[in-house]
């Protein structure tokens, strides 16, 4: 099999998406083989196809190699339709506009895209849809009782925790995991959070691939956290996020008790383009 693919680094959290057509019974199995480190080592994947929606606005859609939702991924997919310029149908001046569909969202989302400091660079801001629930759970771990924040948004779940509550980390994931094993998540991470240096580390978890990736930056985690401090103050919110791999931006507008507004923010690199080639 011969695929050409896009990789891309938002926040280092190397992303690849294929850019021709594979069954989607296939997207866990092509996907497995091109995270290896034997192979293009990455993170996640992703799928890109035509939209499915009858609006002529939407230039393309993203499945992600689980079905959820993934923002660094719909980031990477808008640098390099920018990077493209093709189907783009609508500029403010040097900002673009594009219109896109995304697995575990029901409705398209925009991204407004600004030129980098070179070529395959871009500043990429998505809007997205609010959250589907905020809830407060305790968990126990080693002995002590640790306080979460849930952040169930449309295709994917976090909780964040403070990074100080915790040490062995991997099994305060699984302890979580099996918390909320019943809700049946399409992927679920958890945020352990520095508050004072405003530093997060993601763990991420995706259940068609039962993959769990220590993640350099996540999108999606990045607007959970910001959603959750919103809650917590009760006012709305302007963070840069610092991750391992670099800072993503979260806006949260809060108003009279809930969130009437989220956008995620962050520069993306296209690293690399080419050529995959797969067994079977």
């Amino acid at each position: 099999m011969k695929l050409t693919f896009y990789k891309c680094s938002p926040a280092e959290n190397m992303t690849v998406l294929v850019w021709d057509p594979v069954a989607q019974t296939q997207y866990a199995e092509v996907a497995n083989e091109i995270m290896k480190e034997s192979h293009l080592h990455a993170e996640q994947v992703g799928f890109v196809t035509e939209p499915v929606q009858q609006n002529s606005e939407t230039i393309a859609r993203l499945e992600m190699m689980g079905g959820e939702f993934c923002a660094n991924a719909t980031l990477s997919l808008a640098a390099v339709l920018s990077i493209r310029k093709k189907g783009i149908e609508r500029t403010t001046n040097s900002r673009q506009a594009i219109q896109l569909e995304t697995s575990g969202i029901k409705e398209s989302v925009i991204c407004y895209v600004d030129r980098g400091d070179t070529e395959y660079k871009r500043k990429v801001t998505l809007q997205l849809p609010l959250p589907e629930k905020i809830s407060t759970m305790d968990f126990s771990s080693e002995g002590e009782n640790v306080e979460g924040t849930l952040v169930e948004l449309p295709g994917i779940a976090h909780v964040i925790v403070d990074e100080k509550k915790t040490n062995d980390r991997e099994t305060f994931f699984r302890i979580i995991q099996k918390r909320l094993e019943s809700e049946q998540f399409d992927a679920l991470g958890v945020m352990f959070f520095d508050d004072e240096k405003c530093f997060m580390q993601p763990l991420v978890w995706v259940r068609a691939t039962d993959s769990l990736f220590w993640e350099r930056g996540c999108g999606s985690g990045t607007a959970a956290l910001g959603i959750a401090k919103a809650a917590q103050i009760g006012e709305s919110v302007k963070l840069e996020v610092q991750q391992p791999g670099g800072t993503l931006g979260v806006k949260v507008d809060w108003k009279q008790g809930q969130a009437e507004g989220l956008w995620l923010s962050g520069e993306v690199k296209v690293v690399a383009e080419g050529i995959a080639y797969l067994e079977g």
